[in-house]
Order: C-alpha cells, then structure tokens, then sequence
C-alpha cells in the first residue's frame, strides 16, 4: 500500500492543476465576452480604438509643457481664488517624473513630470467643491489630480472648514 502514496499524490496534484487550468480558462471566457460586449457597444473594434485614439490625444493637448508651470501654477491659483473659497498659503515640491512600473511615462516621446502642490484654504464645503471642479474640468488649462484632502471644522457650527489639499500638476519635458 506504501507504494501507492506517491503515485496518488502525484494524482491529486494533476487532478487540482486541472481544475485551476479550467478556472483560469472560465475567467479568460468571461473577459474576453466583456471585452466584446464594449467592443460591440462601441460599434466595433475600429470605433473603440478610434474613440480611444480621440481620448489621448484630447489628453495630451491638455499637458502643458514644462517651460509653462509659472502659467499653469497662476492657473490653479485663480482658479482656487476664483470663489468664495479664501486662499491661506499654496507651496509647490520638487517636479519629480511620472513612472508607471518602473519606466518612465512617456507622451509623444517626452518624458511626463508632475510637481506636487501642498495648498492651505478656509471656506465652507460647497465653495471648496466649486473650485476642485473648477480645477479639474477641462476647462483648466491642464491636468490636476487630487491625491488628499483634509477638512477640519473652524467653529461649533461646523459650516466653515479649515483644508489641506495635495494635488499633482503635469507637464511634459523637453525631448
């Protein structure tokens, strides 16, 4: 009886390998029916990779290059100011690359930065809603994410707030 033991093991072993090999199979059946399902709500493959096509290139006109950051800093400044929201102190970091996986980002072959913006404002909450939507509409002459806020109540109330905002400008270098 002995003897069998390894033989059996090695059984089992076949018979879990294969059930995961039809599970990895049942997976990939279910995305690629996704994949066609947009593909096919899209219009078809030419569509959808025309639309996306669209999608970067509206994306990459939205990237200021770098020699525009006073602008694009003066941008977010007035766009920050430009409601009932009271601007205390905006302090920008070190532009530092953008690396997806280890490798640089690039955009039409130049090199994607963003540059940390540290920014200290006091309003009541639908005034600093207003201006996050103003900065990130496409409107703004450039691309701004929002990585934290931090809200602090100023009075009993608790209508005015005190916020710290970290956001991220990106640019495109020189080639």
């Amino acid at each position: 009886g002995r003897r069998h033991a390894p033989a059996a093991s090695h059984e089992l072993d076949a018979v879990r390998a294969h059930a995961q090999h039809l599970a990895q199979q049942a997976a990939l059946k279910e995305r690629i029916t996704q994949w066609e399902t947009i593909l096919e709500a899209a219009g078809g493959q030419a569509a959808w990779t025309a639309h996306q096509q669209q999608r970067l290139q509206v994306l990459n006109a939205r990237l200021p290059q770098q020699t525009h950051l006073p602008q694009l800093l003066n941008a977010l400044v007035e766009s920050l100011k430009g409601g009932e929201l009271k601007l205390i102190n905006v302090t920008q970091g070190n532009l530092e690359a953008v690396q997806v996986d280890g490798q640089p980002l690039l955009m039409d072959g130049k090199q994607c930065y963003r540059l940390p913006v540290a920014v200290a404002a006091e309003g009541r909450y639908h005034a600093l809603r207003a201006a996050l939507e103003r900065l990130t509409s496409e409107q703004f002459p450039g691309v701004v994410t929002v990585a934290q806020i931090d809200l602090r109540s100023q009075e009993q109330a608790g209508s005015h707030l005190a916020s710290t905002l970290q956001l991220y400008l990106y640019v495109i270098g020189a080639s």
